[in-house]
């Protein structure tokens, strides 16, 4: 059984197109998924603590597929997925059998795309 395969193709049904970008260079387009982490223990991602109860940044569950290793990227890269661009505060490999099954990382909402303000 190709676990890898079968990731891709789930997030081939309930992924959204995305895009990573590194400086010049833009990969193809690929499915992936972008969950929203609400819960403030495992939300905070910031270094400085905020006034008790406030949380201002946003930030995302992402898993992608094996074929788009996101670890080998550098530390500008980022992701833009239905019109918002996310940099990527952590990425890491998942593995069965010493075989990248698929790819895991927390984001950080940076922005929207122009094209996608007017509406």
């Amino acid at each position: 059984m190709d676990i890898a395969a079968t990731i891709r193709r789930q997030l081939d049904r309930t992924g959204s197109t995305a895009y990573l970008k590194d400086g010049d260079w833009t990969s193809m387009p690929f499915r992936a998924v972008v969950q929203h982490l609400w819960r403030k223990k495992s939300s905070n991602f910031e270094p400085e603590i905020s006034e008790l109860g406030r949380v201002d940044n946003q930030y995302y569950l992402y898993i992608g597929p094996e074929n788009h290793n996101i670890k080998a990227l550098s530390s500008r890269a980022s992701l833009e997925i239905n019109g918002a661009r996310y940099e990527f505060r952590c990425r890491d490999a998942v593995t069965v059998d010493n075989r990248v099954a698929y790819y895991t990382g927390i984001l950080k909402k940076i922005g929207e795309d122009d094209e996608n303000a007017d509406g």
